[in-house]
């Protein structure tokens, strides 16, 4: 279990390397809306996404990028969103509908939250 617990983490740790390492290679971080909390930034930033007017493919970096931004202006929680949606968090700008992405956060919580619950027992 506790080789599981640090090879997750390790995964975590490289992937957000790599995402950081790539930020010099992107364009500005166009889309990428900060705000006073996490939560604001997250919506705003979903929020011009949706209306960009850009090639799917340009969009994708920006939304790399502004994973990247997050790391910087909210590390604790961007840390909590690679956690729960993997490598490919950055999609959350671009869904349509967030709502799978959502369910599964949700289900890892439970997950989590059950094994340490049976642990105490």
């Amino acid at each position: 279990m506790e080789c599981s617990r640090s090879r997750k983490y390790f995964q975590i740790i490289a992937s957000l390397a790599l995402i950081i390492s790539w930020a010099p290679h992107l364009a500005a971080a166009g889309g990428y809306e900060k705000k006073d909390t996490w939560a604001r930034t997250m919506q705003a930033s979903r929020a011009a996404f949706r209306t960009m007017d850009v090639p799917a493919e340009e969009k994708a970096k920006l939304a790399v990028s502004a994973v990247t931004s997050l790391t910087q202006d909210f590390p604790v929680r961007t840390d909590w969103l690679l956690q729960d949606l993997g490598l490919h968090c950055h999609k959350w700008f671009l869904a349509d509908d967030n709502l799978a992405d959502q369910t599964r956060m949700i289900e890892r919580v439970f997950d989590e939250t059950d094994s340490q619950a049976l642990r105490l027992m």
